[in-house]
């Protein structure tokens, strides 16, 4: 069973074991708050959303002008939900999505230039990366390949204020540029933060 879920126009496809944020108001601004953060750092050609759920910030990329986007998630029931809402939005040659862990998504080769990167066959090289990790953060593997990519721009969107810090420790040649906090989690001491990365 399917369940469709309308954010700012666009109708992304639950199922069940499929991770979506619990406040539908306060996701529709922070995806849209991605979208134009994007927008307004350079529109990227080709952008990857790790830890994508069902594709919520995938979408809004696509919609705001990304030609390629590429997500991974975990669960496989999120990629089968992102694939149907890819394929009833007709970007499923824009958007696609593989299940998988996306702490490895960013293969290189250490020691040589990000234009040695390697990438699955007819996935381009990101010019922005978007993760949502869950508490735990993006880890050491995730952030240091990210640190060595290259790749430009990195929107990061966490739950834990905590592991958001220790990740961001790893990545220097990224300075934050823009953050907003959005209360995810109403009379809790959780929230949201959205925070824009931009390379040295």
């Amino acid at each position: 069973p399917t369940l469709t879920m309308r954010l700012n126009g666009v109708g992304l496809r639950l199922r069940p074991q499929g991770f979506f944020q619990t406040n539908t108001a306060v996701t529709e601004g922070l995806y849209a708050t991605a979208a134009a953060w994007v927008a307004e750092a350079g529109l990227p050609a080709a952008a990857w959303d790790l830890y994508c759920g069902v594709g919520g910030f995938a979408f809004h990329l696509a919609r705001a002008g990304v030609r390629d986007v590429w997500g991974m998630e975990s669960s496989a029931e999120a990629v089968a939900a992102a694939r149907e809402t890819a394929a009833e939005l007709g970007l499923a040659d824009r958007a696609r999505f593989s299940a998988g862990d996306a702490t490895s998504a960013l293969s290189f080769e250490k020691r040589r230039a990000p234009e040695a990167l390697s990438f699955e066959k007819r996935r381009p090289r990101p010019d922005a990366v978007v993760v949502n990790p869950p508490r735990r953060g993006i880890g050491a593997e995730l952030a240091d390949a990210l640190e060595d990519s290259g790749v430009p721009t990195v929107l990061y969107s966490s739950c834990n204020p905590a592991t958001l810090a220790q990740d961001l420790a790893r990545m220097p040649s990224y300075r934050v540029t823009r953050v907003q906090v959005f209360d995810m989690f109403p009379q809790t001491r959780h929230a949201e933060v959205l925070t824009l990365l931009t390379r040295r």
